[in-house]
């Protein structure tokens, strides 16, 4: 073989290997969402909800998720893209909402079933949204497709807003009374 023949068969070879890492990283590389935000199950047997966004499945981003504890710390996974899709934001969820979203720990149950006729938003290009809500050490699994929870119920309209307020477009978090209660908090050290 000539000098040019081994030129081109190395070149070849090394087009061939850029092609297919790119194949790779776009369409085969698996898009990992954690679970378990933080391993803290002892704080998370309590009370905790952990949701996540996703859609139809032709989307290549990470999707949102976040995860809410009794003591209304959360932490939020904003998806996406970017860089920062994966990275943590850390808060306080409004105590007001999580007050209402506490109110329906007695009725999960009544949304756990399959819904009579589905209406699923994912199927057509829109977003769905699955809930882990652990009460007491019990998980229930709700699904705004193939739960009775559906897209319209009054638990599946609060938890709507509880994605508002940690995308930063909810309830405003900034209220005299969320003052007053986060000062006495700190000082007083009551929840």
């Amino acid at each position: 073989m000539k000098r040019d023949d081994w030129m081109l068969l190395s070149l070849t070879f090394l087009t061939g290997l850029a092609i297919g890492m790119y194949v790779y990283l776009m369409a085969f590389k698996p898009i990992y969402v954690p679970d378990n935000l933080n391993d803290t199950e002892t704080e998370a047997g309590e009370w905790s909800l952990v949701a996540k966004r996703y859609s139809d499945g032709s989307s290549r981003y990470v999707e949102p998720s976040f995860r809410v504890l009794s003591d209304r710390s959360y932490v939020y996974l904003p998806g996406g893209n970017s860089d920062s899709a994966l990275s943590p934001i850390e808060g306080k969820l409004s105590s007001g909402l999580m007050r209402d979203l506490r109110e329906y720990d007695d009725e999960l149950v009544a949304y756990i079933y399959p819904p009579l006729q589905p209406n699923c938003p994912s199927a057509r290009g829109g977003y769905d949204y699955e809930y882990r809500i652990t009460v007491d050490n019990t998980v229930y699994l709700l699904d705004t497709c193939e739960t009775a929870l559906g897209q319209s119920s009054e638990l599946a309209v609060l938890l709507q807003e509880a994605w508002s307020e940690l995308e930063g477009s909810g309830r405003p978090t900034g209220s005299f009374s969320d003052w007053a209660e986060n000062w006495l908090n700190e000082r007083i050290g009551v929840n």
